[in-house]
């Protein structure tokens, strides 16, 4: 399952129980979470996910798609 900021309009108690049920679904399941939000990733961490950071990540144009 693949999640694009899940969390955007959640205040800060409901990421937190978000990212316990996430967390919890993660333990059998494969779950990516793509996030701007420092503090959804930095909650499913605690919750055990392992956390990969794309600083510096080029989000170009993706080749066929668009102007070049």
């Amino acid at each position: 399952l693949v999640l694009d900021d899940p969390c955007v309009q959640m205040d800060p108690a409901t990421i937190e129980r978000w990212a316990v049920a996430a967390a919890e679904f993660a333990q059998n399941q494969q779950l990516i979470v793509l996030t701007h939000q420092p503090d959804v990733a930095e909650h499913l961490e605690v919750n055990g996910a392992s956390r990969e950071d794309l600083d510096g990540w080029d989000q170009g144009i993706l080749l066929g798609r668009g102007e070049e």
